[in-house]
Parts: C-alpha cells; sequence; structure tokens
C-alpha cells in the first residue's frame, strides 16, 4: 500500500487528504481529510492545514510514497500555491508526483449509473465565464473556457442525451441547457475536487503512466501585469 498525499488549491477551496491506498487502487483508507471552502486566502491556509493532516493521521512525511496535486485550471494564484507546497513537499522527502487537472478530479468523482452518459464539469472562472469540460463516450474533451450564457454543445452529442453537469455552476448550466432544447440534469454544485478522489485518481495515473511534473495549466493569461520600468531622464 501507498501513502498518498493529495493537495488541491486550484478552484474554490483549501483541501487536501492523507490516504493509504492499496496496489489495486480500490482499497483506501482515509487517514486525514480537510477541506475548506474559501475563493482567496489560500497561502494562509494550506500549510496550517498540512500540519493539522499530519498531526491527525500521525504520517511523517518521509513515509509519504506519492504526491497528487490539481494543476488547473482554476484560480491563477490558487494553483501556483498549490503547485508550490507539493513541489516542496516531493523535493524534501523524495517522493514522486503526479500531476491531475481540477475538472477531471471532479468528473472523478461522479459514478452516472451509465459511464456513457454525456457530462459537463464547470467552474465559475470569476470573469464572467466558466472553465468547462466535456466528457462523452467515457472519454475527456481538452478543457476550455466556455460561456455561460450560451453552451455551445460539442459533436457527437446526440440530440435526445440527458446531460449530466457538475461543478459550482451546475444549476446554472443546466437550465442553460434546457433553455437550448437539451435535457440536463445538476448533479451538486462542488465548488472543488474532492481530495480523497483526488488521491486515488493520482495513484491510479501514476500506476499507469509513472510520475509526472507538477507544470499549471492555465487557459487565460494572468491578471497581474509586470510593471514597466520608469523611463529615466538624461542628466
Amino acid at each position: 500500500m501507498t501513502i498518498v498525499l493529495a493537495i488541491d488549491c486550484a478552484a474554490g477551496a483549501c483541501s487536501a487528504a492523507l490516504c493509504r491506498v492499496g496496489n489495486d487502487g480500490e482499497k483506501v483508507d482515509a487517514l486525514a481529510v480537510a477541506k475548506l471552502p474559501m475563493e482567496r486566502g489560500h497561502a494562509e491556509a494550506l500549510m496550517p492545514l498540512l500540519a493539522r493532516l499530519r498531526e491527525e493521521s500521525k504520517v511523517d512525511w518521509s513515509e509519504i510514497g506519492l504526491i497528487a496535486a490539481t494543476v488547473g485550471p482554476g484560480s491563477f494564484t490558487g494553483v501556483r500555491i498549490g503547485l508550490s507546497a507539493a513541489r516542496g513537499i516531493a523535493l524534501a522527502t523524495g517522493a514522486p508526483t503526479v500531476a491531475v487537472q481540477s475538472l477531471e478530479a471532479i468528473a472523478a468523482g461522479i459514478k452516472p449509473a451509465d459511464p456513457a452518459t454525456p457530462l459537463l464539469v464547470a467552474l465559475d472562472s470569476r470573469r464572467g465565464d466558466a472553465y468547462g469540460q466535456w466528457h462523452l463516450d467515457g472519454s475527456a474533451r481538452p478543457p476550455a473556457i466556455i460561456a455561460t450564457d450560451r453552451i455551445e454543445v460539442p459533436d457527437g452529442l446526440k440530440d435526445e442525451a440527458e446531460v449530466l453537469v457538475a461543478g459550482d455552476l451546475a444549476g446554472r448550466l443546466a437550465d442553460g441547457l434546457w433553455a437550448t432544447g437539451r435535457r440536463a440534469s445538476a448533479i451538486g454544485e462542488t465548488e472543488a475536487p474532492d481530495p480523497v478522489v483526488l488521491a486515488v485518481l493520482g495513484y491510479r495515473r501514476h500506476a499507469l503512466a509513472g510520475p509526472s511534473p507538477l507544470s499549471p495549466v492555465y487557459l487565460r493569461p494572468a491578471d497581474a501585469k509586470p510593471a514597466l520600468p520608469k523611463s529615466v531622464k538624461p542628466q
């Protein structure tokens, strides 16, 4: 069994989990879990949260066998904070890392009766649109910025298919799909991935493909711009 540390700061929460995952990737023992809903303030919350998990689980950092972290899309600052912490712990412990996209982690926590059921996962970008990802026929389309007032459906989506919608904009987007004549159901307005699901997904991904670098996934540039140097007047 492997002890997996999962960290997510990409969306509307600061969350982490220490889990013991069986070699088959099915048996999971959640040793300590914490999730704090928040839009900002991840930098101040994350390290005390991790210290609390360590204390509750009685797990020493040297026992961690894998670190899974969400790499976005999501909050530019939140992604950087989560990945900085994950990289630092990996450097100190020697544990390998595995990258998981935030929308895929949310999708992994959803168990529709039929795995082929169309699924749209979307998170509020706080800019009037959303980060969205469609899952059709068991495969995920690339994440993209989607409009919330006029939802474009992907090619291959059958007219009669009912769409499941997840994420913090689930209700709004489900209503939007109904307005276009599509059947849709919101299945919970999840603001961030479940860290236990993230740990298991990270373990399975590592088992299949090995470690992966924690490279952030940004769908648009950051708001902050470097300051231009002030012109120097000649003496």
